[in-house]
């Protein structure tokens, strides 16, 4: 998931402590924090940089920050909303909403077919539909699936 996150002037410090090993790894798993390449022949952390806020995926962004003891933020999740007062303390929450593209919001026509054969999928595949969803019920080895298309206009 895309988050902007908040690096705060002890992420700055934490960094400039890092060993030369932590360093690279970190340059490299992380490249908009634009570290610069720390020569054979420093002794120290080259001098760097670090902007407050940065996009990130938390999904392997984050795993190497944290790995390498760097704490951040999140600020805003890309594609999500904050609200206030939605609970009776006051606490704010964030809401995801996710359009995955334009053509999702085309679909006129949705059809389940149950313990589906895959070709029977297939020959609506080749009609236009597209899958929605798979859904495997407990037990049975064909799987249910949502399919979704366009209705076709009428010539």
């Amino acid at each position: 998931m895309l988050a902007m996150i908040h690096l705060d002037w002890k992420a700055s410090t934490t960094i400039r402590e890092l060993p030369r090993d932590k360093w690279e790894d970190l340059r490299q798993g992380v490249r908009q924090l634009n570290l610069p390449e720390w020569k054979e022949a420093d002794e120290k952390a080259p001098y760097f940089h670090l902007s407050e806020e940065i996009l990130v995926d938390l999904a392997t962004h984050g795993g190497c920050l944290t790995r390498n003891g760097v704490r951040f933020e999140i600020t805003h999740f890309e594609h999500a909303y904050r609200t206030r007062g939605t609970d009776e303390r006051g606490d704010e929450h964030h809401l995801h909403v996710h359009v995955p593209d334009q053509s999702l919001l085309s679909i006129s026509e949705v059809e389940q077919i149950p313990n589906a054969d895959l070709w029977d999928v297939q020959r609506r595949l080749d009609d236009g539909w597209h899958i929605l969803a798979v859904c495997p019920p407990n037990g049975t080895m064909k799987p249910d699936f949502i399919m979704g298309r366009s209705r076709r206009a009428e010539a």
